[in-house]
């Protein structure tokens, strides 16, 4: 099997907006998109043929700011 590109690759992080400000203001990334649901916010950053996507929980006991705290993703 020949890998031809990858699709995305998800980050998980402690805040988003302060994770965008670093994408945007310093990498000078622009954002093509962000949403927000109960459980997670996202940002999502075109880069090349793929997508970063940066991953944080809403809730301070939720599974994303848990793995973030321990320094871990599952």
């Amino acid at each position: 099997m020949k890998i031809k590109r990858i699709e995305h690759v998800g980050v998980v992080v402690r805040d988003t907006e302060a994770s965008r400000r670093l994408w945007e203001d310093c990498f000078g990334i622009p954002l093509g998109s962000a949403e927000e649901n109960a459980v997670r916010k996202l940002a999502l950053y075109p880069v090349g043929e793929s997508m970063v996507e940066l991953i944080s929980g809403v809730s301070p006991d939720g599974k994303h700011q848990r793995m973030v705290a321990e320094g871990r993703a599952d």
